[in-house]
């Protein structure tokens, strides 16, 4: 299941945004309420790239009718992120602890300039799971999931960028 997630920010200058949202700002993701935390295990910064890889547990809601394949200690993955400074790109890979072999998600997030001063950040992805009859259901759910997420970063973030930035 594709998925396309957009938040739009306004200030000026837009490049001072852009550096605050891509090279300042850390949101802490341990207080999202489906978190239940994460530990980063690697990371790389060079003048053109950042790399990292945290290990993440969460303890979303699990839907009733699909309890029996998946237990709260299986909502464990590793997620992998690559952000190209010039480009103002970011790829991550979530690859979870289990069902391994039936599940991809794939996330491309990047920034496109509306006018001198708002701009619009972009998380397009991709959610498979290949469970029959199932794999949608979860799919569907994981996505909700992954846009309360980022909603939630988006209300502190833009008013973090509002209070700094506004125009």
């Amino acid at each position: 299941m594709r998925f396309k997630i957009e938040h739009r920010f306004e200030g000026a200058p837009i490049d001072a945004v852009l550096e605050f949202l891509t090279e300042e700002f850390i949101f802490d993701a341990n207080k999202l309420p489906n978190v239940q935390g994460s530990k980063l295990l690697e990371e790389k910064i060079t003048e053109d790239m950042k790399y990292w890889r945290n290990e993440w547990c969460a303890h979303g809601q699990i839907p009733k009718i699909v309890q029996h394949i998946i237990q709260p200690k299986m909502l464990t993955w590793v997620e992998e992120t690559t952000y190209y400074r010039k480009k103002k790109e970011y790829y991550t890979k979530i690859t979870p602890f289990f069902f391994r072999n039936v599940f991809k998600c794939e996330n491309k997030g990047y920034f496109v300039r509306v006018s001198d001063h708002e701009v619009k950040r972009v998380q397009e992805g991709l959610l498979e799971i290949k469970i029959p009859v199932f794999g949608q259901m979860i799919e569907e759910t994981i996505i909700s999931h992954l846009r309360k997420n980022f909603d939630e970063e988006y209300k502190v973030s833009s008013k973090i960028v509002k209070e700094k930035f506004g125009v």
